[in-house]
């Protein structure tokens, strides 16, 4: 080849490159204007479902006889009569239910909002994108909170809260809650600290699920409201007899205190100490479970110099270690492995797109049911490794549908089914173990838990979640 053809053969090698290249990155921008899109959508629905749960906010405070009631009668029956349609059998109060529905339809587009920002987080972004992601992700966050605090204040206040009394690991919940709050503290530059009293006993009896709530409500007002310093969690015990421990927790903060005139009323309901701060039911909601479970909470602060918050638990002590429940036994197949099938049950579509991106680069195949009837027919068609399910979704719910499944197999297999909810409290979960789910995660997802119970309940015949290129590899 003279020298001639050989410049003409790189230059045409150097112009392909640069196409693929352009062409790449076209699709990196199509795909996140497609999130971004997504996402805004999201965030319109949202914004036009804020006046109703305004609304929904006044009603309460007039059903449960805080504040001024209604004065407009006509308006009081209208109301009355759209809250007897939402609990036509009249067994709970009808309050419970109505927010429960407010809080769910708020929690829908949230979760998809969060989960479509850590998908754009996934992406390759100038470091002004990564910020407006991040801040799409931590103001949806923050939404979800609000939205989970509506739902507990109606129960609380409707006395439909139902404490549980189960073993659980303290330490271990509470450096869990550390290593949660870790990514928020870190990028303020905040020093996360635990003094952990090593004379507790291991394991306590109570509801971990509602001691959870009031220390992450707790940490996270800590985090929210300090710029610099630390915030310290400090847990210590007293012998209370008849095998039973006064537990004491302390919350303290470097942050921005609290100014004297707000000391008296920071548990009061929608008491804000700084404008702007969320619908001030936080505090409110940590004082009533505090109090359900037998205990007390108070504040010490003063402004400028930090905060501390405490509380006083009553905890039986637990004689019994705590068993953590292991996977369910997976039967052998002496088969060439193949990539895990995964069968999702899922009714909205933002959430299925999530899923989808979220296990793109994994070894998994992956099918979604938009209802339970379809997931009980995919179940006997599809032959799944793995079933995600939605609890709430239209025809036949994630319950019955785990119900049928369980009838099908009639003790022959069992198929691991993890639950997928919004649904954060513990005891919420009683009806799902009742229908034969064996685990359960929250929304919205992340993709380190998802990667990680795929791993976990991986048969022996599937590839154990390796990534596709490596996959692509082994096979070639």
């Amino acid at each position: 080849m003279d020298l001639l053809e050989q410049l003409k053969t790189e230059r045409h090698t150097r112009k392909l490159a640069e196409t693929l290249r352009a062409n790449r990155q076209r699709a990196i921008v199509s795909e996140q204007e497609r999130l971004a899109l997504r996402a805004q959508s999201l965030a319109n629905q949202m914004a036009r479902q804020n006046p109703n749960v305004a609304q929904a906010l006044t009603w309460a405070q007039s059903l449960c006889q805080i504040g001024r009631p209604l004065a407009d009668k006509s308006a009081e029956s209208e109301m009355q009569t759209d809250l007897e349609s939402c609990e036509p059998q009249g067994d709970h109060p009808a309050i419970s239910t109505f927010l429960a529905r407010i809080a769910h339809e708020m929690r829908t587009p949230l979760t998809g909002i969060v989960g479509l920002a850590a998908l754009l987080d996934d992406t390759v972004l100038t470091p002004e994108q990564r910020l407006f992601a991040d801040t799409i992700k931590s103001s949806a966050t923050a939404a979800l909170v609000i939205a989970q605090d509506i739902l507990d204040y109606g129960k609380i206040t409707a006395q439909d809260i139902e404490y549980l009394a189960e073993p659980f690991d303290l330490e271990r919940l509470i450096h869990d809650l550390i290593t949660q709050m870790q990514p928020a503290a870190h990028a303020k530059g905040l020093r996360l600290l635990v003094d952990f009293d090593p004379n507790l006993p291991p394991h306590f009896i109570g509801d971990a699920g509602r001691v959870r709530q009031i220390l992450t409500n707790l940490l996270g007002n800590a985090v929210k409201f300090t710029a610099k310093g630390h915030v310290a969690i400090k847990v210590v015990g007293l012998d209370a007899g008849e095998s039973a421990h006064y537990v004491h927790i302390t919350v303290e903060d470097t942050g921005i205190g609290i100014a004297p005139d707000d000391l008296d009323a920071i548990f009061d309901e929608y008491h804000q100490a700084t404008p702007n701060s969320g619908l001030g039911l936080g505090l409110t909601l940590a004082k009533r479970l505090v109090e359900g479970m037998g205990g007390v909470i108070w504040v010490d602060a003063e402004l400028g110099q930090g905060s501390s918050f405490g509380l006083r638990l009553p905890l039986p002590v637990a004689t019994a270690p705590v068993v953590r429940a292991d996977p369910p036994a997976l039967a052998e197949v002496a088969a060439t492995p193949r990539p895990m099938r995964i069968l999702a049950a899922e009714d909205n579509r933002t959430n299925q797109l999530v899923f989808q991106k979220m296990v793109r680069d994994l070894a998994v195949e992956v099918v979604f049911a938009n209802n339970g009837a379809e997931a009980v027919d995919l179940f006997q068609s599809f032959k799944p490794d793995l079933i995600f399910m939605d609890i709430a979704m239209p025809q036949m719910n994630g319950h019955q549908a785990a119900l049928a499944i369980r009838q099908i197999e009639a003790g022959q297999s069992h198929l691991p089914i993890i639950a997928l909810t919004a649904q954060v409290a513990e005891d919420e979960t009683a009806p799902s173990l009742a229908a034969g789910i064996d685990r359960h995660m929250t929304k919205p997802l992340q993709k380190a838990a998802l990667c990680e119970v795929m791993t976990a309940f991986c048969p022996k015949s599937a590839y154990v979640l390796t990534p596709a290129v490596e996959l692509a590899s082994a096979g070639g």
